[in-house]
């Protein structure tokens, strides 16, 4: 499933670039390389989370499932934003940004 995401952007891009012009590749590779730096880390401590906290089993309440569903959709949530801040990875920050400044009370990530 993955694997024709990969093909199709692959065939995108190719076709984009003919015809656009040059569309900075190694800008975009850059992008992407900690872009997927900062997910898999953020993935990673929140899988290492998810093996520590009760209830990682079969027979578990719903309500306990769905604590842990919150706990940590928060925490790999909070890592990738944190992690991108860091990584000044803008295109995440300018959606945080966007976001922010459409709540009442805050003005910047």
């Amino acid at each position: 499933y993955g694997a024709s995401y990969l093909l199709g952007s692959t065939v995108s891009y190719v076709v984009l670039r003919r015809r656009l012009g040059g569309l900075q590749t190694g800008a975009t590779v850059r992008f992407l390389v900690r872009l997927l730096v900062a997910a898999l880390l953020s993935a990673g401590v929140t899988g290492v989370l998810a093996l520590t906290l009760p209830g990682n089993s079969h027979d578990v309440s719903h309500v306990l499932a769905g604590v842990r569903l919150v706990v940590l959709a928060t925490v790999d949530l909070g890592l990738f934003l944190a992690l991108a801040h860091l990584m000044r990875i803008r295109e995440v920050t300018t959606v945080v940004e966007t976001l922010l400044r459409r709540m009442p009370g805050r003005h910047s990530f």
